[in-house]
């Protein structure tokens, strides 16, 4: 790159770095006249005459024409989609999606507003777990889950969403969990703990995407809200879908 103004031999100039650069030149070194750009250095001195040489009479950026027709020759993977399409008479609408959001902020915001002051650990985090499918979550009970048992019920949820059979939608008392989960996690989620909750939604998608096209809403309403809340609330957005 030159300044304007300045012809290339004068960048070797006291004056050019005092004035331009800012600063003196910490070694006082020139090029001799009788210099060969092609001989090997064999000392310092030589070394920075060559680094000064090459910054006379190379540019600092160097570009080339790009040969679109050479790039398209190269082979590319192909693009794998964020979430399986289901049957269009799956998805919701985009005012269904925003009403299913504004109740899960308020419906969140009333259940942070009774918590008690967040624990960093809680023991027998397995007990919790076992209950995703015997019982509905109490109130009493998951306001004093610590944060890392939060996260880990995250990720036994996304696991239990493997074990459904194909055909198959989540049962209420796993949705309920989850829902409770959602409400419960701390905004901003640490990134070990957000891809539990993507994994959540991405299994949701693909639970969505083996229903048949006459499924009952009973069947595909909670894994649309499910989908819709960890989409919009914990800006996954790319994992939401609407119905044209």
């Amino acid at each position: 790159m030159m300044f304007e103004g300045i012809e290339s031999d004068e960048y070797d100039s006291d004056e050019f770095y005092e004035e331009v650069i800012g600063c003196k030149k910490c070694c006082a070194v020139e090029l001799p006249d009788d210099f060969d750009p092609n001989k090997p250095p064999t000392t310092g001195e030589e070394y920075l005459q060559h680094v000064m040489y090459e910054t006379q009479n190379y540019k600092a950026i160097s570009t080339d024409t790009v040969l679109k027709k050479k790039v398209n020759e190269f082979p590319l993977l192909p693009e794998e989609p964020t979430y399986i399409v289901p049957e269009s008479s799956l998805l919701p609408s985009r005012e269904w999606n925003e009403q299913k959001l504004a109740e899960f902020i308020k419906f969140r915001k009333y259940i942070h507003s009774k918590l008690p002051p967040p624990h960093l650990r809680t023991a027998g985090d397995g007990m919790w777990m076992k209950k995703i499918d015997v019982e509905y979550p109490k109130f009493s009970v998951v306001s004093k889950l610590s944060l890392s048992t939060l996260a880990n019920l995250s990720e036994a949820l996304a696991d239990r969403l493997d074990d459904i059979k194909r055909g198959h939608t989540i049962p209420d008392k796993v949705s309920v969990w989850i829902y409770t989960v959602l409400a419960l996690l701390q905004v901003p989620l640490l990134a070990s703990d957000i891809g539990s909750v993507r994994l959540i939604a991405k299994r949701c998608t693909e639970l969505r995407a083996q229903l048949p096209a006459d499924a009952s809403a009973e069947m595909y309403n909670n894994l649309n809200f499910i989908i819709c809340i960890i989409g919009l609330c914990f800006n996954q957005g790319d994992l939401i879908s609407y119905a044209d």
